[in-house]
């Protein structure tokens, strides 16, 4: 059997329901998740992290807000953007749980963030960041090795923002 037929595509939204009685709050929360998740999903594609998975999203009720402790670079090589797994695949409990912010509030945060990435210097800010990963990632590479790996990097990350 397949795990959507075993576990319920209403699961999430029945449990989101149940613990967030207030239709005000409700409405809310939801919103800012799928806003959330919708620059979750912009940032995982154009920068080449780690696919987010429902099993490593925690969602916090209090606040009404998700972290994925396990986003990393995918420092991978070789791997096309059209290979890699679609960022933010909706599951059926996902697109039950967002309903019609899926076509409204989800989409324009997606714009939005993919928007603001083209626009902006981003690679100023990625440059430091990517660096520490390749560094960390193997401590006795070379100086030059680390510049050039970082590089291609960012040139992989500006290609898959600007759309070239």
């Amino acid at each position: 059997r397949t795990v959507g037929a075993r576990i319920p595509d209403d699961v999430l939204l029945k449990e989101v329901k149940r613990r967030v009685p207030d239709a005000t709050y409700y409405y809310l929360m939801r919103k800012s998740l799928v806003m959330e998740w919708a620059v979750h999903a912009a940032i995982e594609y154009a920068l080449h992290l780690t696919p987010v998975l429902p099993s490593s999203t925690l969602l916090d009720f209090g606040t009404g807000r998700s972290t994925n402790p396990n986003y990393r670079f995918d420092l991978s090589e070789g791997m096309r953007s059209e290979e890699r797994p679609v960022p933010f695949r909706l599951s059926d409990n996902l697109s039950k749980f967002m309903a019609f912010t899926r076509d409204g509030h989800f989409a324009w945060s997606v714009q939005a963030t993919l928007g603001m990435m083209y626009h902006k210097k981003t690679e100023m800010y990625l440059r430091p960041i990517v660096w520490d990963c390749v560094s960390e990632q193997d401590s006795k590479s070379q100086l030059s090795e680390v510049n050039s790996k970082t590089e291609r990097i960012l040139q992989r990350i500006r290609k898959r923002v600007t759309g070239e």
